[in-house]
């Protein structure tokens, strides 16, 4: 998920892992809030190559 680690990305992420989803969450910041059942790359996803190395 995109934008996962703030926001209202965080919400759905956290609604999801409590759900039981595996979810990795893409983005440039992580919330202190972030559920530890998730996983968080920190990634830009206007660049490519960073996209890529995933």
């Amino acid at each position: 998920m995109t934008g996962g680690g703030t926001g209202i990305g965080l919400a759905v992420t956290s609604l999801l892992a409590e759900r039981g989803w595996h979810v990795l969450a893409i983005g440039l910041e992580r919330d202190d809030n972030f559920p530890d059942n998730a996983d968080f790359a920190e990634v830009d996803v206007t660049n490519e190559g960073a996209l890529g190395a995933l």
